[in-house]
């Protein structure tokens, strides 16, 4: 099965069609010849390091770090001898990037 390659005209149609490597131009809706581009129109070379805003979080952290809050709030339900309700970190670290999306936000204490 032959690839599907973009050509483009003098006009600035562009157009996708399955022809074999050896077609480099076909005929346009136009009128004028289509010329095929190159499939690689963009190289880059080196490593670009991701902006922090888009940065992924460790799943590791957040599993160790889940795993000492639970931890403790047992501690603290055996010495009081019942069961406290954990806060939702969930909702709370929502509501915390919407303020930080939105600029208003404090800074983190113990990082300024």
């Amino acid at each position: 099965m032959a690839p599907v390659y973009d050509y483009l005209c003098s006009e600035g149609h562009s157009t996708e069609s399955r022809q074999g490597y050896g077609v480099i131009a076909i005929p346009c809706q136009c009128g004028s010849e289509a010329s095929r581009q190159s499939v690689y129109r963009q190289i880059q070379v080196g490593v670009v390091p991701t902006p922090r805003h888009e940065q992924r979080h460790s799943l590791k952290l957040f599993q160790e770090a889940s795993q000492e809050r639970d931890y403790a709030y047992s501690k603290i339900e055996r010495e009081v001898g019942h069961s406290i309700e954990a806060p939702n970190l969930y909702r709370q670290g929502v509501a915390r990037s919407k303020v930080i999306k939105a600029g208003k936000a404090p800074p983190v204490k113990g990082t300024a």
